[in-house]
């Protein structure tokens, strides 16, 4: 059995840097611009994981959001300036946590733009602590200490993308982060404001591996196959595909979800040798796997084929003698 899995993903480099990062493996998979000129919130705009969210809290938060920066996700998607998250005056007990589900995804890096005031008197964070957890009561780790922000009240974008460490928490259905410890330094808070929260991975490869039809059978137009195939990774839908003419030309059979592993397909009206089935991802379609040898689609010619073989013979004849001078007529009277 051939399995063909989707190919492989290049390794992100194992470092952290304020710049901005390459991340053309990446793919969004949970993106924050909280809210357009007018209107704030902080519900994802963009979530693959099922059930992202993001949680400010302590410190003077300021509900109504200040102005944000403009910016292109990792999937190409443009985003407006339009509000960000913020505090008025931020503290020590200041922080923001983002839950998300890691499942089905790897080589992550979480990203986002900020700006730390420098006003005097209104001094913003100066550093920062970053933590993740798994479950919603597991143990916080660290994975930064006391990194610093550039202070000068002009955005700037942060990107954390040590993926020696961020692979501990790939695959996990709860993960949370937590950005804390704002101190202010040589001030008890000031306006700290953040946008374009971003957290990136790349699917974890999968793979389709295609049972039956897998060659050498014989399949009667108008008979039900149940096509049967298993998966490995993400595959979220299959398409099945068949061909008369040994992989040359394909015509499609169902898109289906890829649950059960199974399909029943009612043979179509051919003649051919050089029969071939292939099961793909759908989104993915460089994962699919094909009939390992073919298989044959006749189209049977015979008027008194009782039983659906092909052939007359006692068999069919044991099938009309069973039924010999029955009726099933229910209204005929003479059927009583």
């Amino acid at each position: 059995m051939k399995i063909r899995p989707c190919a492989s993903y290049v390794l992100l480099s194992v470092a952290f840097t304020l710049a901005s990062t390459n991340r053309a493996a990446a793919a969004v998979m949970a993106f924050w611009d909280f809210g357009s000129e007018t209107v704030y919130t902080e519900e994802p705009l963009i979530d693959h994981t099922g059930g992202a969210t993001i949680l400010l809290q302590g410190g003077v938060k300021d509900f109504d959001g200040k102005n944000g920066v403009s910016y292109i996700d990792a999937d190409g998607g443009s985003h407006l300036a339009g509000k960000a998250a913020a505090w008025d005056n931020v503290n020590s007990e200041s922080e923001l946590i983002i839950t998300v589900n890691t499942s089905g995804w790897r080589d992550m890096i979480l990203r986002w733009d900020y700006s730390s005031e420098n006003t005097i008197g209104d001094l913003g964070p100066a550093s920062f602590d970053l933590h993740y957890r798994i479950g919603p009561t597991g143990t916080w780790v660290r994975l930064l200490n006391n990194e610093p922000f550039i202070r000068d009240g002009l955005w700037h974008s942060f990107a954390y993308t040590n993926t020696v460490l961020l692979n501990q928490i790939e695959n996990n259905p709860f993960v949370q982060f937590r950005l804390s410890d704002l101190s202010a330094g040589d001030e008890s808070g000031g306006d700290f404001k953040i946008d374009n929260v971003e957290l990136t991975g790349a699917p974890i490869p999968g793979s389709i591996a295609l049972l039956w039809p897998n060659g050498g059978e014989n399949l009667m137009t108008g008979n039900i196959f149940d096509i049967q195939w298993q998966t490995t990774g993400t595959v979220v839908q299959v398409k099945l595909e068949y061909s008369l003419d040994g992989g040359a030309q394909w015509a499609q059979i169902a898109t289906v979800p890829n649950i059960g592993g199974h399909y029943g397909w009612e043979i179509p009206d051919a003649n051919s040798l050089d029969c071939l089935v292939r099961a793909s991802n759908l989104i993915h379609p460089q994962v699919f796997d094909i009939s390992d040898a073919p298989f044959r689609i006749f189209r049977c010619l015979l008027n008194f084929d009782l039983n659906g073989d092909c052939y007359v013979d006692l068999r069919d004849l044991a099938l009309l003698a069973s039924e010999w001078l029955l009726c099933g007529d229910v209204l005929d009277p003479r059927c009583l």
